[in-house]
């Protein structure tokens, strides 16, 4: 989808969420017959954590940097204020490419953002006030023994739902319940993306 709107830039808008993360759900056409392309992932997961936990001046720990992390990670910047975001994945010159292109949408600067591998989520986990895993099915890197280590008032959200028996388990929403955290999984990000693309349809724009 997001190729198609790339080749047809000139007759579609596409918006920053799309852009950075390669990725368009949904196209929203509008009554004058423009094309809008958007991606509500970023929207969805910060609004099912605001409907938790206030988002500004706080630090936030992303684990991923793929398509679903990239416009979470746009968005949780244009809502934290002064606050902090740490860029966790596997493969850490993807961390620092997205990071790179979040500065140039955005002009955070470098205190704010923080870049790198996996073992900044042991290194910043027991200072986040909200861990997201953006990670497509479970999450190997935050086990039992590093929430436990995690302060009490940190939010733990997972972009998966469900269980391991379909294949698609909200691991990290599942230990933080397990650890007495605050957690939420994908269903209200399911939820919050619905309500997002309804609004785009119907006149609210970029």
């Amino acid at each position: 989808a997001y190729r198609y709107a790339d080749a047809a830039r000139n007759r579609i808008v596409i918006n920053n969420s799309a852009k950075i993360s390669g990725v368009v759900n949904p196209f929203v056409f509008d009554a004058e017959g423009r094309t809008y392309a958007e991606n509500v992932d970023g929207y969805a997961m910060m609004q099912s954590i605001e409907d938790r936990t206030p988002v500004k001046g706080k630090t936030v720990l992303l684990i991923g940097a793929g398509g679903a992390a990239s416009s979470i990670a746009l968005e949780a910047i244009d809502r934290i204020g002064s606050g902090r975001l740490v860029i966790s994945n596997r493969t850490e010159s993807r961390a620092h490419e997205l990071g790179g292109n979040l500065r140039r949408f955005t002009g955070i600067s470098e205190e704010q953002l923080i870049t790198g591998g996996i073992e900044l989520i042991g290194e910043y986990a027991p200072n986040a006030d909200i861990l997201i895993s953006a990670i497509t099915g479970e999450n190997r890197y935050v086990t039992e023994d590093l929430a436990v280590n995690t302060p009490a008032y940190t939010l733990f959200a997972d972009v998966n739902y469900g269980n391991s028996a379909n294949g698609n388990s909200a691991s990290v929403a599942a230990i933080g319940r397990k650890t007495g955290h605050s957690s939420i999984d994908g269903v209200p990000m399911v939820y919050h993306g619905v309500v997002r693309a309804a609004q785009l349809a119907f006149g609210k724009k970029f």
